[in-house]
């Protein structure tokens, strides 16, 4: 169940085909300062924008489900300062202008950024609808500033939120800023387009080489691949869990049989007794199952009081389903009576089948 429900989750952007890779520039021997860095890959960007077969381009600071993940602690202008040891803390991702659209983040209000926003200008910041939702809880964030890295940075849009860190995680406050108001040396691309994977890696180098034939490409992996990557361990995890989980259930209907049969043939002389005395059939029949039942039924409710202490330290491996899921422990429980109910009923029905003569001579 938790394996298909975080198969099912929304990141928060169209992952499908769509490919990513990372490009760091060589700062020791040229791309020394942040304009040469800023330069540079605004020209990657417009070769990737003509080359043949790519539909959109844009670059962000670390690419959601990546390796890397930045944050940033912030302020607000015009809030009462912040009680001491209190921090606000968002993502942070320096981006290009049309890094949502290429994602497919919608933009919920306010504006995308634009060629406009340079280095000179007044740096501005797109913050994630979760942001928005925490810390602006009754006003429109637009036009406010956030006071972070030495700079005030005025909010002009809100976007959708997304998964960053993973499915199985809790999409984090983010807040977008331009990468021209904002050069790293570091950035990660990603392309768009309707094609297959190796021609989208080729034609994403050939931007790349075009504007410097030595710049190398780095973790060239498609969208889907890296939420793959990134969901291995939980899913592994899952699967795992569930295997070890049905095996325990496989063991102890097993096992429940096995004790009930033993209990019933080990009966089998009283039952002949009973018969012989003239007890019908059918009343030894229910006697034993009742009596059966009623020890399954004890075992079944301390087996499930004892799994409501003990599952609460599985709860955070679990996606979509709670620890104490209702639905699966009413599952197991009916699994369990079943199977009690049916190796009560076999060998009591076997053993009254029996001629009563031949029940009083068996040891």
């Amino acid at each position: 169940g938790s394996v298909a429900r975080l198969q099912a989750v929304n990141p928060g952007f169209r992952s499908g085909q769509l490919l990513t890779f990372e490009v760091e520039l060589p700062t020791d021997s040229h791309y020394r300062t942040q304009k040469e860095q800023g330069i540079v890959f605004e020209k990657f960007l417009r070769s990737l924008h003509e080359t043949p077969g790519l539909e959109s381009a844009a670059i962000t600071r670390a690419v959601p489900f990546g390796p890397e993940q930045e944050r940033t602690y912030f302020s607000i202008e015009g809030r009462p300062p912040l009680a001491k040891g209190e921090r606000l803390g968002a993502e942070f991702r320096p981006a290009s202008a049309n890094y949502l659209a290429t994602m497919g983040i919608p933009l919920l209000r306010g504006r995308h950024f634009t060629e406009l926003d340079r280095a000179e200008s007044q740096p501005v910041a797109i913050i994630d609808a979760n942001l928005a939702r925490k810390f602006f809880p009754n006003e429109s964030p637009i036009g406010r500033r956030i006071l972070t890295r030495g700079r005030a940075f005025e909010i002009v849009g809100v976007a959708g939120q997304v998964k960053h860190s993973g499915l199985n995680k809790a999409a984090q406050p983010t807040l977008y800023v331009p990468f021209t108001q904002y050069p790293v040396p570091r950035m990660d691309f990603v392309v768009r387009n309707a094609g297959e994977p190796a021609a989208l890696t080729r034609a994403a180098k050939a931007g790349i080489w075009r504007v410097d034939r030595d710049q190398p490409l780095y973790r060239v992996k498609t969208m889907q691949e890296l939420m793959a990557d990134s969901n291995t361990a939980p899913r592994l995890t899952l699967v795992l869990l569930g295997s070890f989980a049905a095996l325990a259930v496989a063991l102890a209907a097993l096992g429940i049989y096995g004790v009930m049969s033993y209990t019933v043939n080990q009966r089998r002389q009283e039952l002949g007794i009973r018969i012989a005395l003239g007890a019908a059939t059918g009343q030894v029949m229910r006697m034993v199952v009742r009596q059966a039942m009623l020890l399954a039924g004890a075992g079944v409710v301390i087996g499930v009081l004892a799994s409501l202490v003990v599952t609460r330290y599985l709860s955070s491996l679990l996606y979509g389903i709670s620890a104490t899921d209702p639905l699966t422990l009413g599952l197991v429980a009916a699994v369990l009576t079943l199977v009690a109910l049916i190796a009560s009923y076999v060998p009591a029905r076997r053993a009254t089948r029996v001629a009563p003569i031949q029940a009083l001579r068996y040891e």
